[in-house]
C-alpha cells in the first residue's frame, strides 16, 4: 500500500525525452534501419528533434510521411524493436541534470517521471545514465490507460507516489505536457532547451531556458503561482 505523503511536500513531474534526456542519437538509427528497408532516404538528427513529442508509434508514422510513405504496424514494431534494444548507446543527459536534480532533493522535492515511452525502456535509460535514484516513480505509456496529453496519465504518476495534484508541477518540453498539467490543473514549466517549439509553452506558467535554472522556477510556481495555468 502506498503512503500519503504529507500536505506540505512538493512533487515535479519531469518528462522524460527532450526534457532530462536527448534521445534523438539512438532513435535515428533505429529508424534508418527500417526506412532503408525501402530505400528511403535517412532522417536526419534535425528532422528526428522535429517528430519528436508524442511517443515511438507518432514518431515513425511522422518519419514515414515526412518521405511520402505510410508505415504499417509491422513497420512500428520493427523500429520500436531495434530501439529497444538499443535505447542508450549515445543517449545523454542534458546539461545540469544531475546537479541539478540532487540540489531537487536536497531541497525536499520529491521526483518523478512521467513518460509517453515505454516504462521498462524509460527505467533502464535512467538507470544506465546513472539517475534513477533520484526519481521516487517512473510511469511509462505502455501501462497507464491514457498517455499524455490525457491528464488521466499524470493522475496515475501522482497516484503511484501517493501524491495530490495540488502538491505538483509538471515540466516537459512538448505541448502535450503543458496541457496534461493545464486540463489536471497543475502548473508547468516548458523546456526552451527540448524538441518543442517555444510557442508550444506560450501556456506554461514559467518558461526554464535551461535545466539549471528549474529550482528557481519551481519554487516560484507552488506554492503560490503567480502565473494562471
Amino acid at each position: 500500500m502506498i503512503e500519503s505523503m504529507p500536505d506540505s511536500e512538493r512533487i515535479a513531474i519531469f518528462d522524460l525525452d527532450g526534457t532530462l534526456i536527448d534521445a534523438v542519437p539512438d532513435i535515428v538509427p533505429a529508424i534508418n534501419q527500417v526506412m532503408d528497408i525501402y530505400h528511403l532516404a535517412p532522417v536526419t538528427h534535425a528532422e528526428a528533434a522535429s517528430l519528436m513529442g508524442d511517443g515511438l508509434h507518432q514518431f515513425a508514422l511522422r518519419a514515414f510521411q515526412r518521405r511520402g510513405a505510410m508505415a504499417s504496424e509491422d513497420d512500428i514494431a520493427m523500429f520500436a524493436d531495434h530501439y529497444g534494444r538499443h535505447p542508450v548507446t549515445h543517449t545523454r543527459l542534458y546539461p545540469g541534470v544531475p546537479n541539478t536534480l540532487q540540489a531537487l532533493v536536497d531541497t525536499g522535492w520529491r521526483l518523478i517521471v512521467c513518460s509517453n515511452k515505454s516504462e521498462a525502456i524509460a527505467d533502464h535509460i535512467l538507470r544506465e545514465l546513472g539517475v534513477r535514484s533520484y526519481f521516487a516513480v517512473v510511469c511509462g505509456g505502455d501501462t497507464v490507460v491514457a498517455r499524455k496529453p490525457d491528464p488521466r496519465h499524470l493522475s496515475e504518476a501522482l497516484s503511484r507516489a501517493g501524491a495530490s495534484a495540488d502538491q505538483a508541477v509538471m515540466i516537459g518540453d512538448y505541448q502535450a505536457d503543458v496541457w496534461a498539467a493545464r486540463m489536471l490543473g497543475v502548473p508547468s514549466i516548458f523546456a526552451a532547451w527540448g524538441y518543442g517549439h517555444r510557442d508550444m509553452g506560450s501556456q506554461a506558467t514559467r518558461i526554464a531556458k535551461q535545466f539549471s535554472d528549474l529550482p528557481a522556477l519551481l519554487d516560484e510556481v507552488l506554492p503560490g503561482a503567480m502565473a494562471p495555468y
